[in-house]
């Protein structure tokens, strides 16, 4: 079952407005726990963090499927928690649940296809690795898989680039990939993140294993230059973040 345009504005919003209505009782969770603890064994008290991220990044979609790709900025915002796994806090497990925008514009001239949006929900499962032995200011390598699921997708045309003209493409729901990433501290509580991303999959097609053409817009005399059915289109992405 397909999910109607408006069905997915309003997921698309909802997301956004739990992410920001949970954010201030993040930063507020991370200033209280030390009191709401501090009557608790100190490694206790130290296995888990919690906290927001807000980043932006550059992505495009690689591929045969799409001509003259050009990178696309967009943001994200998301949450995090991360476990540690010992008590020097050199390793650790995080997890995240983030809503971000990618996708890709294009060089076609004023009557071809410009710009393809496309809004993921994703949930990055990462390994952490400790750098140095700072308390204060450590730094971290990340790395690890990361599932997404496509909410919303729209296509603009150069000559209406502000307002898409197709929406809900028929592309495929689910994305995953793998991530590395590396994360310094600038303050106490304060750092910054930048990490690199490549689909596994091929998202024009509605099967993993199979070449079962899905992303088919031919039908669409409007869109130029032809996109072929049964091609190849993946998903790239640097991204940066402040993580608080």
């Amino acid at each position: 079952m397909r999910i109607g345009i408006k069905s997915k504005y309003l997921i698309l919003q909802t997301a956004f407005i739990m992410l920001l209505l949970l954010s201030p009782s993040l930063v507020q969770a991370q200033d209280e726990a030390p009191m709401q603890q501090e009557n608790i064994d100190t490694d206790e008290k130290t296995k888990t963090d919690l906290g927001l991220k807000i980043g932006f990044g550059f992505s495009t979609l690689s591929g045969t499927g799409l001509e003259n790709p050009r990178p696309y900025f967009g943001y994200a915002i998301a949450m995090y928690q991360r476990f540690h796994l010992n008590k020097k806090k050199s390793f650790a497990f995080q997890y995240e649940i983030a809503a971000r925008f990618k996708g890709a514009n294009f060089a076609n001239g004023d009557s071809g296809y410009s710009k393809l949006s496309l809004f993921y929900i994703e949930m990055p499962l990462l390994a952490s690795i400790k750098l140095n032995k700072s308390e204060r200011l450590p730094s971290y390598i990340l790395f690890g898989i990361q599932p997404g699921l496509l909410v919303k997708s729209t296509l603009a045309i150069s000559e209406s680039r502000k307002t898409p003209s197709y929406f809900d493409l028929p592309l495929a729901n689910f994305d995953i990939a793998p991530v590395i990433a590396f994360q310094f501290a600038l303050a106490n509580r304060v750092g910054v993140q930048f990490g690199f991303k490549y689909g596994l999959r091929n998202v024009a097609t509605n099967n993993f294993n199979s070449g079962n053409p899905k992303f088919n817009l031919k039908d669409q005399p409007r869109i130029v230059p032809f996109i072929n059915p049964g091609v190849n289109v993946r998903n790239i992405s640097f991204e940066m973040g402040f993580v608080f």
